[in-house]
């Protein structure tokens, strides 16, 4: 009787100990998560805060003049603003790049043999 009121004490010893041992580890890898969690939580506030700023400057006069100057080509009031076509630019291109290319022997050919 001794012997089996010592082996049903020594199971239930082991059983407990296996369930505190579980628990013990879900609470340590729980704790990893819960620093992870409050680092990504830091990192978003930074990010978050560093958005806030963007937007009072996107919202301000100042970035909205900026933009429409820019984007859009207007000005203010009494000012005058140019706007320079690409044609000047297209033709710039057809002058030094003509289309039929002469190889260079051709050329030399022509100015020293052809005169």
């Amino acid at each position: 009787m001794k012997n089996a009121k010592w082996w049903i004490f020594v199971v239930i010893s082991l059983f407990v100990a296996v369930k505190l041992g579980i628990g013990v580890v879900r609470l340590w890898k729980t704790g990893g998560l819960v620093d992870e969690a409050k680092k990504e939580v830091s990192d978003l506030k930074k990010e978050n805060s560093s958005l806030q700023e963007k937007l009072v400057y996107v919202n301000s006069p100042e970035f909205v003049e900026k933009e429409a100057r820019d984007k859009l080509g207007y000005g203010r009031e009494g000012e005058v603003i140019l706007v320079l076509s690409d044609q000047n630019a297209n033709l710039k291109s057809q002058i030094s790049n003509p289309k039929t290319e002469v190889p260079n022997w051709k050329r030399w050919w022509d100015l020293y043999i052809r005169i």
